[in-house]
């Protein structure tokens, strides 16, 4: 990527608002199969790629309700519908800003493999590091914690191809999808925008199962 197109993105970022906290829904049907071209080798995903139910989430990390949902509501999603194969579960990144897209990048140090165990951690301490004078030191620390070496950071930062992929996934789902905000979920092809509480997130769950 250019510079002009990251300055041009980077423009994006500042123009647009932060999460919501009321879940808001799109009339579209629900589409099975795979519908938004999920390359799994590129994505980072829980579950069974063959699951009835594909959910695909676009989270910030530097966005509250994004944390309250991984930290209150994500737990049972992955009890109940991911690990029993009923759902494959999707995180892709939508930062909102540069520190969030910094975050996106720390949370790849050590892979992709290890993304969601970094996540947890980053909103977990999300408190603590989006109210530093240094967020980025402070996500760096956590990172390292988790077993990253200084090299593995280093190494991600400079990463033009994951910087690519996170912006590139960013913009399509901006111009594509329609989405301006985090959290949100597309569930079956079905938009859902807004933080949701297990039950409210079960109710479209159900729809989609029996679509």
């Amino acid at each position: 990527m250019n510079k002009l197109k990251l300055i041009c993105v980077w423009l994006l970022f500042l123009s647009l608002g932060m999460g919501w906290g009321t879940p808001l829904h799109s009339k579209q049907p629900c589409l099975k199969g795979n519908p938004h071209n999920i390359i799994v080798e590129q994505e980072v995903v829980l579950g069974n790629p063959q699951a009835p139910v594909v959910i695909i989430c676009y989270s910030s990390f530097t966005c509250l309700h994004c944390a309250q949902f991984h930290l209150k509501v994500f737990p049972f999603l992955k009890q109940k519908y991911i690990d029993t194969g009923r759902a494959f579960y999707i995180m892709r990144d939508y930062p909102l800003d540069g520190i969030s897209l910094k975050a996106s990048q720390l949370a790849r140090a050590e892979g992709v493999s290890n993304y969601i165990k970094n996540a947890e951690v980053f909103y977990y301490r999300q408190k603590e590091w989006i109210t530093s004078k240094n967020p980025e030191k402070i996500l760096q620390k956590l990172v390292k914690a988790g077993g990253a070496s200084e090299q593995d950071i280093q190494n991600i930062l400079k990463n033009k191809d994951v910087l690519k992929i996170i912006l590139s996934q960013r913009l399509e789902a901006q111009k594509k999808l329609g989405i301006t905000h985090t959290p949100t979920f597309i569930i079956n092809g079905r938009k859902v925008e807004g933080y949701m509480s297990f039950e409210q997130l079960e109710k479209y769950l159900e729809e989609a199962e029996n679509c």
